[in-house]
């Protein structure tokens, strides 16, 4: 994949999560993210919470797209050879849908004058912190490629450094998106596929596994790497 397919992918991902799904607030990047040295310190600190991470992503705008939830998605293409997506949830809201029933009629109210936004703000930071869905990180990186020990394609979930869950093929920005969207916005899909009892003139569940059969195998993947536990799509 180069720069302009991992683009593609992500005007894609904007697509979907807007247009279809209804679940994106707004774009700040439809490219690769470039570098944020400061999001970086934060986020490879020892001593940084989870909080610390997503509100120093949410101060800087580091991300190419912002949830209704306040959730937000990363893309960073580095190189062929090495890529990074990454979902950051807001650990206040996301999957607590009274959290997400409250946020939704405060900013309706704050819409049609009923609150003021600097209130609507005050309320959302005095949620307590549930942090109920973890982040995951997919990384490709052929480079640091060690057998059994280090895949070049992983999926991280959650902060722990070490659980590197192996991928036998390469997610892109949409499939990593609709991977997402499939786990931890499951009503906004059913709503776009046939196999929840819906009628869509599409079904998303058929897009996603001919996005997933279109996608490229990890070449850098042993055989007993192929007979130990990965992720993979046939």
């Amino acid at each position: 994949m180069n720069s302009a397919d991992f683009a593609r992918k992500i005007r894609a991902s904007w697509d979907l999560l807007y247009g279809e799904a209804g679940l994106a607030r707004t774009v700040s990047n439809l490219t690769s993210l470039p570098v944020d040295q400061e999001f970086n310190r934060t986020a490879l600190s020892r001593t940084a919470t989870y909080r610390d991470i997503y509100l120093a992503a949410l101060s800087r705008s580091y991300y190419n797209i912002i949830l209704n939830d306040y959730s937000m998605f990363q893309y960073s293409w580095m190189g062929e050879q090495s890529w990074r997506l990454a979902y950051l949830p807001n650990p206040w809201i996301a999957g607590v849908h009274e959290a997400e029933d409250a946020v939704e009629q405060w900013e309706a109210l704050e819409e049609i004058g009923g609150m003021e936004p600097e209130h609507v703000d005050h309320l959302i930071a005095d949620m307590p912190y549930a942090s109920a869905i973890p982040s995951i990180r997919f990384e490709y990186a052929t480079h640091q490629y060690r057998e059994l020990s280090h895949p070049a394609a992983h999926m991280h979930i959650g902060r722990h450094a070490e659980n590197r869950w192996p991928y036998a093929r390469l997610l892109n920005p949409l499939t990593f998106t609709m991977m997402i969207v499939k786990m931890y916005y499951v009503d906004r899909w059913a709503a776009l596929s046939s196999y929840y009892g819906h009628a869509p003139a599409l079904c998303l569940d058929m897009t996603f596994i001919d996005e997933l059969s279109r996608s490229t195998v990890v070449h850098d993947f042993s055989e007993n790497e192929k007979r130990s536990l990965h992720f993979a799509a046939f």
